[in-house]
């Protein structure tokens, strides 16, 4: 029997190794977010795509299902596996995914996020109760009668 700690090596865990499933997926992937698939189109058909990765289908469907998950494809059966156009009707779980990707999307994310701040704050204000008025005009009184940024 092996013991416990045989997978640590001079005290560091060893770290998983990364399956065909991954590299595929992350291929895939890739291939989606730098514009060889467009969002929209229709993939190769399964068997073609798995001869041209050298991969089984088997190992295609699972990538396919995570990509899935992850909102980049959509398969309907009969049809064939069609690429989402993500930016549009994408979740949020997709912006790490387009950040890694490429770093340019960070300004993006910040640029929605303060729009969507703004928004916010509009319709609170115009929800807020005196009560709740008053209390926002103590913190900023607070805020700006603060000694220093630790004190913020």
């Amino acid at each position: 029997m092996a013991h416990p700690l045989s997978h640590w090596e001079d005290g560091v865990a060893a770290l998983p190794r990364e399956t065909i499933v991954d590299v595929l997926e992350g291929r895939l992937r890739e291939d989606i977010l730098d514009g060889r698939h467009p969002a929209g189109s229709y993939l190769p058909p399964e068997r073609t795509l798995a001869d041209g990765y050298g991969v089984t289908r088997t190992t295609l469907k699972h990538a396919f299902g995570r990509l899935t998950q992850a909102g980049l494809l959509e398969t309907r059966h009969g049809v064939g596996t069609r690429v989402r156009d993500y930016l549009r009707l994408g979740g949020a779980d997709l912006l790490p995914m387009l950040v890694r990707h490429s770093p340019d999307w960070t300004g993006e994310v910040f640029e929605v996020r303060r729009g969507v701040g703004a928004l916010i704050s509009e319709r609170a204000a115009l929800r807020a109760t005196d009560r709740q008025r008053d209390e926002l005009r103590a913190r900023l009184a607070a805020v700006r009668g603060a000694p220093d940024a630790d004190a913020v």
